[in-house]
């Protein structure tokens, strides 16, 4: 009675007709039995075909799809110690493009989808592929960037075994590193914010074409050049846009502007990636009686850097808005505390500005009244700041 998510598949090859029919068969057989558990089935990222994954969800009806897709990696060396060769570094494109296809498959069901989260380190020799431990950025944007794409469920792979990111060897709870402390922040931080993100889905998309209700402030490499984009996201005709596709007035009626910049030591001065996600209730009744239409805001630093701290990659973000309002109401990720910002005129627009750190995320709404689904001013939560956040 306890069981709050039990998964019934791993990796099953679901493009195989007789193993999809065979799962979908084994779901619709137990679910009376568990009708107060969230029943799920996971694939890699890409291992399944869109097509058969509909197919699936479709028979099958699980209250949760759930992918893994494991970004930070080395080069494979066959002279190196271990084959272990330099470390591989962002963005995670690839897992950001897995991200929108669960994304927009589950809101398309109206059903939650779930990211595993990398914490280990593997060298698998059968496909020449190695798996290193990531670094604080890299730790906290696998939490932050999966939620902004509106994962409801994050999972670790894996905790305290011998190949944990999170413990010295030869594993164990007696022995966290400094990784396991920076994996607690994050955590709180998704909790807290996810007092507002589990009541919470996408904006509708403006086209079929390409997503919009997702923005890349499109970062550079530490040589200068634009970082690339995942599946369906749209930079022009050309590709080379700074973002990637937004019209004023669309996703809400307020932003007009942003600027990003480098404040930490890494990736040569240049700014990384920085993500924009819109938000709605997931029902109109959240809003109360006397509100409809409430839009959130969800910012992501995207810069990563293989090794230093998460504040080595601190960006300053600053957004600009119509001087149509004065504050912001602001889920603060270190307290799970409801702020009320306010936001000074800055010529003529009104600016939020935010100091994140590697991998680090806020989530706002406009100050209308209505409430903040799934909070209070009132509401307490514990206390950690191993990585403060901050607004200037």
């Amino acid at each position: 009675s306890q069981c709050v998510n039990l998964q019934l598949a791993d990796e099953w090859n679901l493009n195989d007709d007789a193993t999809r029919t065979r799962a979908v068969n084994w779901f619709n057989a137990i679910r009376t039995n568990w009708p107060n558990t969230i029943l799920s089935a996971n694939n890699w990222g890409g291992q399944v075909s869109d097509a058969n994954l509909i197919d699936f969800i479709t028979r099958a009806q699980p209250d949760m799809i759930c992918f893994d897709t494991y970004p930070w990696q080395s080069v494979w060396d066959n002279n190196a110690p271990n084959h272990i060769g330099p470390p591989l570094g962002g963005p995670p494109t690839q897992w950001y493009g897995h991200l929108r296809i669960y994304r927009d498959i589950s809101r398309a069901f109206n059903l939650p989808f779930g990211s595993y989260l990398q914490t280990f380190h593997a060298v698998q020799d059968y496909n020449n592929t190695v798996y290193r431990d990531p670094s604080a950025s890299e730790l906290r944007l696998n939490h932050s960037g999966a939620l902004a794409f509106n994962a409801k469920v994050l999972i670790d792979f894996i905790y305290n075994n011998g190949s944990s990111s999170l413990f010295t060897a030869p594993g164990g709870d007696s022995n966290p590193n400094a990784l396991y402390y920076e994996k607690a922040d994050a955590a709180l931080r998704a909790r807290n914010l996810g007092q507002a993100l589990v009541r919470l889905k996408p904006i509708d998309e403006a086209t079929a074409s390409w997503t919009t209700s997702i923005m890349f402030i499109r970062g550079r490499d530490a040589n200068g050049t634009l970082n690339p984009l995942p599946v369906n996201f749209y930079a022009g005709p050309t590709g080379t846009n700074p973002n990637t596709d937004w019209v004023a007035d669309r996703n809400d009626p307020y932003l007009r502007g942003w600027v990003v910049t480098n404040t930490g030591t890494k990736n040569n001065g240049q700014p990384g990636d920085v993500i924009l996600s819109w938000f709605k209730p997931l029902d109109e009744s959240f809003d109360g009686t006397d509100h409809t239409n409430q839009v959130y805001l969800m910012v992501v630093n995207g810069l990563t850097a293989t090794n230093g701290t998460a504040t080595d990659c601190a960006q300053e973000i600053k957004l600009n808005f119509l001087n149509t309002f004065t504050t912001l109401d602001l889920l603060d990720p270190v307290t799970g505390q409801l702020t009320n910002v306010a936001l000074p005129i800055v010529n003529t627009r009104r600016q939020l500005t935010l100091n994140l750190n590697g991998g680090d995320a806020v989530l706002f709404k406009f100050s209308t009244g209505a409430p903040f689904v799934g909070l209070s001013t009132s509401n307490t939560a514990p206390y950690i700041a191993l990585q403060p956040f901050s607004l200037t």
